[in-house]
């Protein structure tokens, strides 16, 4: 049996100092985790980012758990795996252009933009200052709210985009991904992550759109900015995305466009 093939250790960004120790994957893991769905992506990272673990590393021999994770350093850990393993980390980005309105292509190393992996500029709790607002903090994702979020985007999909029942999803979605950003200090601490969520999503139900929700909603995204680590990212609609560099017009000199990348975490699977 071969001996296991080590990445550079990868240390997460949450403040927590954590380091885990990634093996390669092998084609066993190609095996395991071939043909993921994008309807299943963030409950197959969990399971990936564990299996890839190498618990005698460690000083507790126990795996970090990626459902406690951040979104930040659970996207970031798939891209540090993906970039260290792979022969070739090319790819085509192709838009349309606003400025000259025709379609242009790019290729971009995505390695380049571990140039751009930063620490966040705030730590990852901070009192929430709204008024009328219950006492309590402002946090990240992690995983465990990511599943979630996830079934709740599947849930709404299930449904024909212009119907009622799609739009009453989104926005219960949207709510959960404000519930999930929160912990008020009456919580019940017994209840599990999910059931504590939906508390605090029934809690955000109550509140007067204008005078309060929406300025809990102001502060919830400013903290997001500043609590931001890992990665240049943008969460859209249950989506994170890649903010890659400005590509130029060739058209039109001293235009340029900021392109986003769809960040499916299945295409930084292994594949044979």
């Amino acid at each position: 049996m071969s001996s296991l093939s080590m990445i550079p250790e990868f240390k997460r960004l949450d403040g927590s100092n954590d380091i885990v120790h990634f093996r390669a994957p092998t084609v066993a893991d190609c095996r395991n985790f071939a043909s993921i769905p994008e309807s299943s992506e963030q409950l197959v990272v969990t399971q990936y980012l564990s299996d890839l673990q190498v618990p005698d590393k460690r000083r507790n021999k126990d795996i970090s758990d990626p459902k406690e994770w951040t979104d930040c350093d659970r996207m970031l850990a798939l891209f540090w795996i993906y970039i260290a393993t792979q022969s070739s980390t090319v790819i085509t980005q192709s838009y349309f252009c606003q400025h000259c309105d025709q379609e242009h292509g790019r290729q971009m190393e995505l390695s380049s933009l571990s140039e751009q992996i930063k620490l966040a500029d705030a730590p990852m709790e901070q009192a929430i200052q709204t008024p009328n607002i219950k006492q309590g903090f402002i946090v990240p994702l992690r995983g465990f709210a990511m599943e979630h979020i996830e079934d709740l985007k599947n849930f709404r999909d299930s449904h024909m985009q212009d119907s009622k029942e799609w739009a009453i999803a989104h926005t219960d979605m949207r709510l959960y991904e404000s519930a999930y950003r929160l912990r008020f200090d009456d919580d019940d601490k017994e209840k599990t992550e999910q059931e504590q969520a939906k508390a605090r999503f029934e809690y955000l139900l109550t509140l007067e759109p204008d005078v309060q929700y929406q300025p809990l909603a102001i502060e919830i995204r400013q903290a997001m900015i500043d609590m931001h680590h890992g990665l240049p990212t943008t969460f859209i609609e249950g989506e994170l995305n890649l903010i890659t560099p400005e590509h130029k017009c060739p058209n039109k000199e001293g235009s340029s466009s900021n392109l986003l990348l769809p960040f499916h975490h299945n295409k930084y699977f292994p594949a044979i």
